[in-house]
């Protein structure tokens, strides 16, 4: 699992993406894993979802 979640963290930072937590990490990549999407409407989720497939979950759509 740690292995997979620093893949993802240099995968982001790569990308552009800083600044994305560890917590945030897991939580995503549990869920990915999983295949369930993520209801949050914090900024590094979306970024998630548009580097790493992350499924969001949006009630208002």
């Amino acid at each position: 699992m740690w292995r997979r979640i620093m893949d993802a963290a240099f995968l982001l930072r790569k990308k552009g993406v800083n600044g994305v937590g560890i917590p945030d990490l897991i939580i995503a990549l549990i869920a990915h894993h999983h295949d369930l999407p993520v209801l949050s409407k914090d900024r590094h989720f979306h970024a998630m979802h548009a580097h790493l497939g992350l499924k969001l979950y949006d009630p208002f759509v």
